[in-house]
This record gives C-alpha cells, structure tokens and sequence, in this order.
C-alpha cells in the first residue's frame, strides 16, 4: 500500500515505490484488486485448515496463501534490503511470518501476512477518504484559459499568460491568477479565499483573487499576475503533501523508528533465547513469544497517524482561506503566548481618507494637495495613494532630488525651494517647528524651507472584524497582546485603547519594529507571533517565531516572507488558526502517548503469557486504526 496520499515516507520502505493516484477511481476500481486478493487468501486458509485434517497438502495450500498476500511485502524487503535500509516495519512482519512456517505454526505464519495486508488496506482507505475534502483542492486548479486577442479568442496554458492579458472568463468558470475586471458588473464565488461559499458584487477595475469562481454572465478581466506567483497556485503548492515541511513532532517519529526498530529486534532475539537456558531449554515457547514480540512493537501507528494530523489539519486550513506553509509553522504556532500587531491594514482599514487640509502662508487647499500629490507619486506608503488617486494630473509642479524616508515622510526640491512632507517625528528631525495638537486620526504635515505651509487631517477606521480579537486570542491562550506602529503615539495609543490590547509602540520604523519584537521575544516564555500586511512589515514577519500576513490586501513581499497567509484579511481567523494549531499538537501527543503506552503493555504481556501471533497483528491493527481515526479529527475546525 502507498502512503503518498499523505505525502509520508515512513520506515517500512515501500512508499518509495510511487504514487497511486485515485482521484477519479470508483471505490472498487481502487482497492478491489487487494479485497480480492485479501478474500482469496482467507479462502485458502480456511480451505488450509479443512485439509489438514486429512492431509499434509495443507502446507502448500497455507504457502500458496502466505504468497497471494505477502508477494509485495518481499519485494519491498528486498528493495530495502538492497538500498542498506534492514530496520523497519517490513523486515518485522516477514521475520514474524517465515519464523511462524519454521516452527510449523503455519496458519500464524498466512494470517500475520493476511492481516498485515489487511491493516494496510484499510489504513489507505481511512486516509483516502479522510482526504478528499482536502484534495477537492485541485479542482480549483486550472490548465487552460480564454486568451483575447486581435484575432478573436485563443485556448492556450495559464502558465503561458503574461501580466496584462485580456481573459474572458465564462459563467462557472475559475480565475486562474488575479485579475482587474474590466466590465461594469461581475458576480464572483469567494469560496476558495475566505472559506464560505458566497457572491461578492465586482465593478470595473475592481481586484478578484485567483480561485474565485465566475457565477455571472461571461466577463472579460485583465491579469495582475502570472499564475506561478497566484494565490491558488500557492495554495495547491501549500497541500501537495510533498511541499509540507516536517514538524518537530513528525521529526521525533523519524528518529524514534530509527533507533527504536533495531532495539526491538534486539530485545525480541533476547526474549527468544535468554529465557529457555532457565526453562529446561524450552525454545519454541520462547520463540513463539519472540515473534508476538516482534508483531506487537511494529511503530507503524505513530509512523503514519503523526504526519495525518498535519496534513489533514492543513488541508482543512486552506480550505477556510487560511494558507500554512508547513508543519514545524503549526507546531510553533501551537506554543505562542504573544501576538504582535502591525496597525495600519492589519487592525485598522488601512485606507485613509482626507478629514480636512489646513493651509497657511497664502497657499491654498489645492496647491497644497498637488504639491504633496506630485512628492508622493513614487512613494509606496498608504497615505500616498490617498492623493495619487485623485490628484488628476498631479498639478504643474516639478521636482528634483526626492527622497522617501521609510516611515517618516518623503522631501525633495522645487522652484520654492526645499519641501518636506511627512509626521511629526520627520519635522522634528528636520528642525522644523511644528505644534502638537490633539487628532483622533493621523497629521501630516507640508513644509517649504523649513516652514510648515499645510497640514492634512487623516482618518482611518477600526476593522469590524478586530473588534473582539483580544477577547478571541485570550480564548485561544493568548496572554499578551501588543501593537506596533509607524504612526504617532497618540494615535497608536487610541486604537490600542479601543480594542483592549495590553502594550503598545508607535512612531517606530522598521528596523525599530524588528528590535522591539526582539525585546518582546526575550521577555515571553512561549512563542511570539507577528501579524502585518505592509512590505514594511516582511523584516518582523520573518524575524516573529510565526509570521502571519494579511493576503487580500497585504503585499507580495509579505505573503512570500509569512509562515501563515490569510487569504481574506479576516483578523478573526488569527485566534482560529491558533486554536487549530493547539487542537493538532494536542491530537498528535494523544497519538504518541496512547501508542507507546498501549504496546508497551501489550509488548510486556505478550512476555508473560502466551499470546498467538495472529491476536498480537489483531492488537497492532486495532491500535493503528484507532490513533488514525483520532487524527482524523483535526479535519473539523472551531471558527469563532
């Protein structure tokens, strides 16, 4: 059986042997080979056991048994046996087997194979079907497009648009990277994004996302993006079991089969011949009691319900619109006691609007608005595209020598001479004399030669969805939260205020932020996350223990650097994504200590008391099945 429908390599060494992809497979087309095969050998075996009372040809028909059923086992031994990889799960049920016909225990020797295969089938069968919610994902995946061109419409690969083309997208249809509309109404289903299937209204030039679905009538969009960089294509990345880096605790399962399968046959082989030279030289029993040993301590319930949990937890993730790069991001994540916020598009709306605009000097509301326009319109900051989006043609104004001081303000020279424009901070630094003055929202200030000729007043709102998010992360185990913002204390401090957060710092800049989030890290016990949107915010993503980004709105560089992506901007889902988090690591322990306490009890019974083998696969079964059914779990997500 092939576990790659879980993206696992587990010790047993047969899951090198590729993939079997059953998509689109009824359920008999993909697993009726091995019932029947399975059926066929229990046949024979019962067929075996009516013979041998009337004849020794039941050897060979037990032989015939053992082969139906174990021939993959064998070739897999062997394969392993030639890449030098001796210790593992195979190696066990074939000694197990061969050493059951040896002792004449021939029906032992048949039913360990049959239940071996058994288990095996019914683990892919679990896991398969445990998937499908997950794997539904690829349907997402598109190959081909409606390409517009002078000619008409062209079908050709997405991999082969480039930023800028026309597609023309049919009702039902999937958009395969982001897109501008460029009709007047579309209809879109945001399922793929946000998690929950519902229409959102589009207009032209609105931005849709990779993966959303058209519901409306055919529309025409124009690429954003190329469909290697999409949301989509990162997100069916994300879940493609080979991408999903190990967490600690999958980790912990490599190295325990390492050591472990070596230890056991040592204490098997010391079970089986120790005892007898004490027991009038009885080596059958003991060796009998041996190869139960050996049956009972195959890890494979550990090997395989470890790595289920992750991957089905991810999946689950991906589907509510919440992208997690890995494992090892879940098992961090399930440790954090600090969530660190970025203001500015993270908690707050992140569009600033114009409250009003004070002028002094005889310059009036728009020279003062066209100036400020012209120096911003190749800055990067949210406040410029306040002014680059209604500035026309940005006035009659030209300038030299600009310069953007990240997080301060941007300055250069004009006909007037030098003109700054920035925060308080920025004029401090500049020598410029400037009042403080009380401001629900954000000033800006405008200076010519040192001189403040302008001031604008700037808004911005509190995200609905953050209104209850202190309240959420407690909930979650969240002890501490904090706010880390470009923007004045005073203003920092009133949003901080409103939403119940427990520490905060303003008029930082991005360096800054990383050695506050550093500090930060040094005084909390468990794992500090940071979550932000803006490019400058990539330096403390990548430097948080976990790193979350805003995706609708967020930038690339943010998205790239992140550990965790929400695809909706719903700050909600943070305390989500965290309780998900801690339900896996706990589900994964559960699975750990339950196997381990379960065999070594049955390990140590099977020393003291006669066990057959078949009973002892039985208990192996049953326990696999079990830690497999409770990783199963991890699909089911508490929202809010």
């Amino acid at each position: 059986m092939e576990n790659h429908s879980l993206g696992v390599k587990c010790s047993c060494g047969h899951c090198e042997e590729g993939c079997i992809n059953q998509k689109d497979k009824s359920f008999f087309a993909s697993y009726g080979f091995d019932i029947t095969k399975i059926l066929l050998s229990v046949l024979i075996i019962v067929l075996s056991l009516t013979v041998k009372a009337i004849s020794s040809f039941s050897l060979y028909l037990f032989i015939f048994s053992a082969v139906i059923v174990g021939y993959k086992v064998v070739i897999t031994f062997v394969k392993n046996l030639i890449s030098g990889k001796v210790f593992n799960e195979i190696t066990l049920m074939l000694i197990a087997s061969i050493s059951a016909f040896v002792l004449g225990e021939y029906f032992e020797g048949s039913f360990i194979l049959v239940l071996y295969e058994t288990g095996e089938l019914l683990e892919e069968i679990v896991t398969t079907s445990a998937t499908k919610k997950i794997k539904s994902l690829n349907g997402l995946a598109v190959e081909t497009v409606n390409l517009i061109t002078k000619e008409g419409t062209k079908r050709i690969g997405v991999n082969e648009v480039k930023i800028g083309s026309l597609l023309q997208i049919n009702k039902g249809d999937i958009l395969p990277m982001e897109s501008v509309i460029m009709e007047r109404f579309a209809v879109f289903d945001m399922k793929s994004i946000t998690g929950e299937s519902k229409p959102c209204e589009f207009s032209f030039g609105s931005a849709v996302s990779s993966g959303a679905i058209n519901m409306g009538e055919s529309v025409i969009v124009k690429t954003k993006q190329e469909f290697a960089g999409s949301n989509i294509h990162k997100i069916l990345q994300t879940v493609s079991a080979g991408k999903v880096d190990k967490a600690k605790s999958q980790k912990f399962i490599d190295v325990f089969a390492k050591f472990y399968t070596p230890i056991i046959f040592i204490l098997a082989v010391l079970v089986s011949f120790v005892p007898p030279f004490f027991e009038g030289y009885n080596f059958s029993k003991w060796i009998h009691k041996g190869l139960s040993f050996l049956v009972i301590a195959c890890p494979c319930a550990m090997i395989i319900s470890v790595p289920t949990c992750f991957f089905v937890g991810i999946g689950a993730l991906a589907k509510n619109g919440i992208l997690v790069k890995g494992g090892n991001r879940l098992d961090k994540l399930a440790l954090a006691k600090s969530v660190v916020f970025d203001k500015t598009g993270t908690l707050t709306v992140g569009e600033f609007k114009i409250d009003k605009i004070e002028t002094f000097y005889g310059y009036t509301k728009q020279e003062v608005f066209d100036i400020v326009a012209c120096l911003e319109s190749k800055s990067s900051h949210p406040i410029a595209k306040v002014f680059l989006e209604n500035s026309g043609k940005n006035g009659s104004f030209s300038f030299e020598n600009v310069k953007e001081v990240v997080g301060r303000g941007v300055e250069g020279e004009f006909e007037k001479g030098k003109v700054l424009f920035g925060n308080l901070s920025f004029m401090k630094d500049n020598d410029v004399k400037v009042e403080v003055e009380l401001y629900h929202g954000a000033i800006q200030y405008l200076s010519v030669n040192n001189v403040v000729v302008g001031k604008v007043f700037l808004t911005d709102k509190i995200k609905e969805s953050s209104k209850n998010i202190v309240e959420s992360l407690n909930r979650a185990g969240v002890r501490e939260t904090v706010i880390l913002s470009g923007d004045s204390d005073r203003v920092t401090s009133s949003v901080a205020k409103e939403l119940g957060v427990t520490k905060y710092y303003g008029q930082l800049l991005p360096f800054e932020k990383v050695d506050k989030l550093n500090k930060i890290k040094t005084e909390m016990a468990g794992n500090v996350v940071f979550v932000g949107d803006g490019i400058n915010d990539s330096p403390v993503l990548s430097k948080a223990d976990v790193g979350i980004a805003m995706g609708w709105t967020g930038s690339d560089i943010a998205k790239e650097t992140a550990d965790i992506v929400i695809m909706d901007d719903d700050i909600k889902k943070v305390p989500m994504v965290i309780r998900q988090a801690k339900k896996i690591r706990g589900l994964v322990l559960e699975n750990v200590i339950g196997c381990i306490a379960v065999k070594f009890a049955i390990m140590i019974l099977s020393v003291f008391i006669t066990l057959p083998i078949w009973l002892a696969m039985v208990a192996d079964v049953g326990v696999m099945l079990i830690a497999l059914l409770n990783s199963l779990r991890s699909i089911f997500i508490k929202k809010f």
